[in-house]
């Protein structure tokens, strides 16, 4: 039986390193990766007692309460076999106990390394279709912006291509600032930058900017100045220098180039107010939405291009609260265990401070599309999410 048990292990943490190698380039065989890694895992404690000692965190009762305000909400909708086949996403936040049950520090900084070379090259590889505009990985021609093209990487969809770099680009960061002489760091990390800039995902680049304010004065009043005075200097050079990307920045903040996401924020809002409990459940904002039109309204849409919005009519006042909750912990945890360790411990405290950048950048990009429902980006989340936390647990709890 040891031996077995041996053997599910080496399947389990190759399913997981599976996982962080092929996640930046293929849905597909990252899942392939980690579904059997999880399936493993639960076959591990059907047949292992000392396995089924299943460690979870502070944020469980919340984890809880919105899957089943998920669930609940799904028997309110007007399709309910949507509503229902819509929670299926949630699957994925098993990946987080994945994590935490299934590594130690030593595989948990040999996962990080892995997830932001992989990064790196789909960053590389998004400068590069910006610029030629030829996807090499699908053969085709990528959208023109002026001269140049909008950067997707291996995804089929330059905003999923944005949050996903714009995630992990923020371990890079918090490396970066504790290891701040490291030039390699800051070479990945410009590389990731400019791929986020290049996706012309503005939900993106606005999640970027809630992630620099937050992570540099997570570090220190000081510094969040300086940062922020780089980002506008460099922010000043991209307007100067290329026009479509001075056009986005000016369709950012344009009444009239967003008032179709107003319109959307609007129905969504309305459709919340008449659903205030329980919400709509998945898969039913499509078809609530003519019900609350108005003649000049963008056409039916099937989700509110916002996080928040998409939770609460989705899971209900429940679900949204427990949302909330999930991601405040978690800042406030890791915040609390990144004070506390010792400036010796560098990598560990980079990893921390960049999680918390990670997850702050998420939900500021989230306010104006949906990233957590995407598969790809939903994943992403629970995996950096899983290694912040099991860094937590090592540092506030004793080594195992």
């Amino acid at each position: 039986m040891k031996k077995l048990e041996f053997v599910l292990d080496k399947i389990i943490k190759s399913g997981i390193i599976l996982y962080a190698v092929f996640a930046p380039f293929s849905i597909s065989l990252s899942q392939i990766g980690i579904i059997p890694a999880i399936f493993f895992w639960i076959v591990k404690i059907l047949l292992f007692k000392n396995a089924r000692k299943i460690r979870g965190s502070f944020i469980n009762i919340w984890v809880l309460i919105l899957v089943l305000s998920m669930i609940i909400s799904s028997f309110f909708a007007v399709d309910k076999i949507a509503a229902l086949k819509g929670c299926r996403y949630l699957w994925q936040i098993l990946i987080l106990y994945l994590i935490l049950n299934n590594t130690d520090l030593k595989f948990v900084k040999k996962l990080i390394f892995i997830l932001l070379i992989s990064t790196f090259i789909l960053s590389l590889y998004g400068i590069y279709q910006h610029f030629y505009g030829w996807d090499i990985w699908k053969q085709k021609t990528l959208e023109p912006k002026g001269k140049y093209f909008v950067a997707s990487g291996f995804f089929g969809l330059h905003l999923t291509f944005a949050g996903f770099i714009l995630t992990v680009s923020f371990l890079a960061f918090g490396l970066l600032i504790e290891y701040f002489k490291k030039f390699h760091l800051f070479f990945m990390y410009l590389s990731m930058v400019l791929s986020i800039i290049f996706s012309y995902a503005r939900s993106a680049w606005i999640g970027f900017i809630g992630g620099i304010v937050s992570t540099t004065f997570a570090k220190s009043k000081k510094f969040a100045l300086f940062s922020v005075l780089i980002v506008l200097i460099f922010g000043m050079i991209l307007y100067s220098f290329f026009p479509e990307i001075k056009i986005h920045m000016k369709k950012t903040v344009s009444f009239k180039w967003n008032k179709d996401r107003l319109s959307i924020w609007r129905i969504a809002l309305e459709i919340i107010r008449d659903h205030p409990i329980f919400g709509i459940g998945n898969g039913n904002f499509k078809k609530l939405y003519k019900k609350y039109m108005r003649p000049d309204d963008r056409k039916p849409v099937g989700h509110p291009h916002n996080d928040f919005l998409n939770i609460y009519l989705t899971a209900g006042i429940g679900g949204f609260i427990a949302y909330i909750m999930i991601f405040y912990l978690f800042i406030r945890n890791i915040y609390k265990t990144y004070l506390s360790i010792n400036n010796k411990e560098p990598f560990y405290k980079g990893i921390l401070l960049g999680s918390i950048g990670s997850v702050i950048s998420f939900l500021v990009a989230g306010l104006a599309q949906n990233y957590f429902t995407d598969s790809e980006n939903g994943m992403l989340l629970w995996f950096v999410m899983g290694l912040a936390l099991k860094i937590e647990q090592h540092f506030m709890k004793g080594s195992e």
